[in-house]
């Protein structure tokens, strides 16, 4: 979407921008200082964002396109849609593009259904009803957790059991107790703690942190180089904390595969390579050189 925006504004006076997770936080936070100021000098601005846009960033410009998601997503989207009231009425367009496959990624796919039959049942019902209200959120939650709730009990197919199970106690080891010695089973209180601990995940989905040569960045990398202090490691891994960007395990793989990871102090710490980072996008997954790579 960026590129091709790119091309249509190159002889317009419009600025453009993009800001996604592949960018370190630093990088994130400058473009929203661009994209603010710009907005307060009037100029005219396309933001082409993730939902990262969504949550704990003021920000308001005078119409929001989104793609199609979970209510309270676009409820967020629309809160950067004349935010501070600027004026007496801005549009927010939600758009459904088929393409979008969601095949294997069930809770997002989840809410794009329960929403897409809400926005059904408004345009049918004329608007009587506030997409946003209340009622309609709660509605919205109560459908989207009735199409996770085989999920939520978060099954362990290789133990034939659920975390809540293991944590509340499997009825089926209390009776396999029973089979087994012929008496009931001796404790009230049975769960299954290291079972859980073995298959329980705070996040499913493994990541790698990625020290990016963003600005600052560049400098701490050929700082961790160096032979440090233990007091001089911590000050500089406190400092590298803007720098960091989380990467799927196989999009780490494409970066290892290319040479555009350095690995430091035994693994401890992952470089990225100059020519993997663009100051358009963050963290480039192209081959090296596709895009515009950052200067210095």
């Amino acid at each position: 979407m960026y590129k091709q925006l790119e091309k249509d504004c190159e002889t317009g006076d419009i600025k453009l921008y993009h800001l996604s997770t592949s960018m370190c936080a630093q990088h994130r936070r400058d473009v929203l200082d661009d994209v603010k100021a710009d907005l307060k000098n009037g100029n005219r601005v396309i933001c082409v964002s993730t939902q990262l846009i969504e949550a704990g960033v003021d920000i308001s410009f005078d119409c929001v396109i989104r793609s199609l998601a979970g209510l309270d997503s676009v409820a967020q989207s629309a809160g950067r849609c004349n935010r501070h009231g600027e004026h007496p009425l801005k549009l927010v367009y939600v758009i459904n593009h088929k393409e979008e496959d969601l095949r294997h990624l069930k809770t997002i796919k989840v809410g794009v259904e329960t929403t897409e039959r809400i926005l059904t049942a408004h345009q049918r019902q004329a608007g009587k009803f506030d997409l946003l209200s209340p009622e309609t959120m709660n509605f919205y939650f109560a459908s989207y957790y009735n199409g996770l709730k085989g999920d939520l009990n978060y099954p362990v197919e290789s133990v034939k059991e659920s975390l809540f199970s293991l944590l509340r106690g499997s009825n089926k080891y209390k009776q396999n107790y029973l089979d087994k010695y012929h008496k009931p089973f001796p404790l009230q209180v049975f769960s299954s703690l290291g079972t859980l601990g073995d298959h329980f995940q705070v996040i499913d989905t493994r990541a790698r942190t990625v020290l990016v040569p963003y600005e600052k960045g560049k400098e701490l990398i050929a700082d961790l180089n160096e032979d440090l202090s233990p007091k001089e490691m911590k000050q500089l891994l406190r400092s590298a904390q803007q720098y960091l960007v989380n990467v799927f395990e196989h999009e780490f793989k494409v970066l290892v595969a290319r040479g555009s990871i350095v690995p430091q102090m035994d693994g401890m710490i992952y470089e990225l390579t100059e020519d993997a980072y663009n100051r358009k996008f963050g963290i480039c997954f192209d081959e090296p050189g596709t895009l515009d790579t950052l200067s210095f």
